[in-house]
C-alpha cells in the first residue's frame, strides 16, 4: 500500500458513510489524472492533491481541527490576458512552422504534459 493510500484511508475513517459516497470519485479522479494526496502539515487532517511534473496544487480535501464535516475546495485559474513570456513562446512557435497549426513546441515553460494548441 503507497503512504498516499493511507492517508486517503484515514480521512475516509473521519467522514460519514453519505460524505464517502461524495468525496471518493473525485479522489480517483485527481488520482486518475496523476494527482497525488499529500497530507499537509497542520492542525486538523487535511489531503493536498498536486501533480508531481508541475508541482501544482489543483484540490484539498480535509477535516479541520474539532470539526465534524469534510471541506473540499477546488483550486480554479484563469485569465483574460496571457502574459509577455506566454505570447512571445506561442508566437515563436506559429513563426517557426510557417504559420500552420502549431502543435505544442515541448518549450518546458508550461511544466506540463505536451498539449495541442487546436
Amino acid at each position: 500500500m503507497k503512504s498516499w493510500e493511507k492517508h486517503i484511508e484515514v480521512f475516509y475513517s473521519m467522514i460519514s458513510a453519505e460524505q464517502k459516497l461524495v468525496y471518493e470519485p473525485i479522489i480517483y479522479r485527481l488520482i486518475e489524472r496523476g494527482y497525488t494526496p499529500m497530507k499537509k502539515q497542520t492542525k486538523g487532517y487535511i489531503l493536498s492533491f498536486s501533480n508531481l511534473s508541475h508541482n501544482r496544487v489543483i484540490a484539498r480535501f480535509g477535516v479541520r481541527e474539532g470539526g465534524a464535516d469534510a471541506f473540499f475546495g477546488l483550486r480554479f485559474s484563469s485569465c483574460t490576458n496571457y502574459s509577455d513570456k506566454f505570447a512571445n513562446v506561442i508566437r515563436d512557435r506559429i513563426l517557426s512552422s510557417n504559420n500552420r497549426l502549431a502543435k505544442c513546441g515541448e518549450c518546458g515553460f508550461c511544466k506540463g504534459d505536451a498539449e495541442r494548441l487546436y
